[in-house]
């Protein structure tokens, strides 16, 4: 395997004290105040390194049933089953033999989940799938086609065992729909009491398409999973306070508060952002809930510096450019108390290349307990997704590439230990790329990684890699930690 340098920040200290949250504080959260900025050191750290264990062909677009030009990578693992749901086909296989189990396209899956009325679904994007361990369920959603009108679909597993039926329902996304208002890029997050979702608004005027708002959906969870579903639901829309907001999921099971990440709806004069954090606050009980905004990483102002946008396109061997995506968080998980995520940013060294940045955020104060950049000499990084176990081991998996060096799946592993934070000195290869991709600039859009619920430091990625023809294909990867703590 290939063993690039890694540079990573990590802050060895706690580096900065945010406001509480009232519905944390109400919780047990301690009261903080803020604090001096500390300090950053630049360095090479070691950490746990990791082998790959199973690794599963998931679908080619030659094969899938909607011949979509990105897969979106999307995936989970339960307890027997590891499931691959991307654009247009639902995959199950055996997660210790990897064995395919059931295969069928996404309008079968929901159109035996949902209620008829919403109709054939044979072109549903941007699929999301978890499994929440806590309630031994699976959750899935996707937005439904333009053509279908401005709605998604939602809905769970009868138990733990994804091929044992899903009963969901079809869900508007607009309260009152303007004229030609759209919807895209969908996110699923889940604690104890609800699910929530987030979508992105969209108008179109004079042939042009733009952004109003993010739309928030909480669903009081102990409804959702009765035998017959009901929809017990909170809707906010258009909200402009933040953007790219993105619905925690609470692998703590303890949490009674829904929380969401965003990032600072206003753009200063450098192209950095500042996280926004957003609660669901009220009646549990009657679901009566309303948003408590505040910042995270605002003061002082040194902590986001660098944390800046990278290019837009980033070119291939052959020639062909592909977008830079993941600026936005794919996802934020709370475990042990602690926020994790990680995004894309501009290298700090160089503006035209792209690398990543990750963060842990205490969740009683919104204290930053550490930040860091996780980059390739040689690679262009982009579309990264991270998980993290209950007993501290961590993957981030992300794709990488150059004018020489085709899209491929790369990952490294960290370790948690009390305040420090270390990752492997290098990112490695999992999937090689064959070729430059066709897909027209579009590469993705999205990876996804998720811990193992059964066996610490075993993790599964989902992800894209371009074939000799330029198609891409999609890799299941089990990422197993090699000196994991059971």
């Amino acid at each position: 395997m290939r063993r690039p340098r890694l540079y990573a920040t990590c802050f060895s200290l706690l580096a900065v004290a945010m406001w509480v949250l009232p519905a944390y504080a109400a919780a047990g959260g301690s009261t903080a105040t803020s604090a001096p900025f500390l300090s950053i050191s630049l360095h090479q750290v070691q950490a746990p390194s990791w082998r790959l264990g199973l690794t599963i062909t998931g679908t080619t677009k030659a094969e899938s049933h909607t011949k979509s030009s990105v897969p979106d990578a999307n995936g989970a693992v339960g307890p027997d089953r590891v499931v691959e749901f991307i654009n247009g086909d639902f995959k199950a296989f055996d997660k210790r033999t990897g064995k395919l189990i059931r295969a069928m396209s996404s309008q079968e899956f929901w159109d035996a989940a949902i209620d008829s009325k919403y109709g054939p679904n044979p072109d549903n994007k941007d699929p999301r799938l978890q499994y929440d361990a806590q309630a031994k369920r699976w959750y899935a959603t996707a937005q439904r086609p333009a053509s279908a009108g401005a709605n998604f679909v939602l809905a769970r597993s009868n138990g733990a065992d994804p091929l044992k039926g899903w009963k969901g329902a079809g869900i508007e996304a607009y309260a009152d729909r303007p004229a030609g208002g759209l919807i895209d890029f969908d996110r699923l997050g889940y604690n104890t009491d609800g699910l929530f979702m987030t979508i992105n608004q969209i108008s179109v005027k004079d042939g042009r398409t733009g952004i109003d708002g993010v739309a928030m959906y909480a669903f009081k969870k102990s409804d959702f999973l009765q035998d017959v579903p009901m929809l017990t639901m909170i809707r906010r829309e258009r909200i402009t306070d933040a953007r790219d907001i993105v619905p925690v999921i609470d692998h703590d099971g303890l949490a009674h508060v829904g929380t969401f990440f965003g990032l600072s709806a206003s753009r200063p004069s450098t192209p950095n952002d500042l996280f926004a954090r957003i609660d669901l606050t009220g009646d549990l009980a009657k679901w009566t809930l309303d948003l408590a905004f505040t910042a995270v990483g605002g003061k002082p102002g040194q902590l986001l510096a660098q944390t800046r946008y990278p290019p837009n396109t980033l070119s291939q061997p052959g020639g062909e450019t592909v977008f830079a995506l993941g600026k936005q968080p794919s996802a934020v998980h709370l475990i042990n108390g602690e926020f994790w995520e990680v995004h894309t940013i501009s290298h700090p060294d160089d503006v035209k290349r792209s690398a990543f940045r990750w963060w842990r955020i205490r969740a009683s104060d919104n204290a930053v307990l550490g930040q860091g950049v996780l980059s390739d000499p040689s690679l262009n990084m982009i579309m990264p997704s991270m998980a993290i176990d209950a007993k501290g081991h961590i993957v981030v998996v992300g794709t990488g590439l150059s004018d020489k060096t085709p899209l491929g799946v790369y990952a490294l592993s960290g370790r948690v230990a009390g305040d420090s934070v270390t990752f492997d000195p290098a990112f490695q290869l999992v999937k090689a790329g064959a070729a430059d991709s066709k897909s027209g600039g579009r590469w993705g859009d999205y990876t996804t990684t998720a811990a193992d619920p059964d066996t610490p430091g075993t993790f599964w990625t989902f992800a894209a890699y371009p074939q000799a023809n330029g198609d891409w294909a999609t890799l299941i990867a089990q990422i197993i930690v090699t000196d994991a703590k059971k």
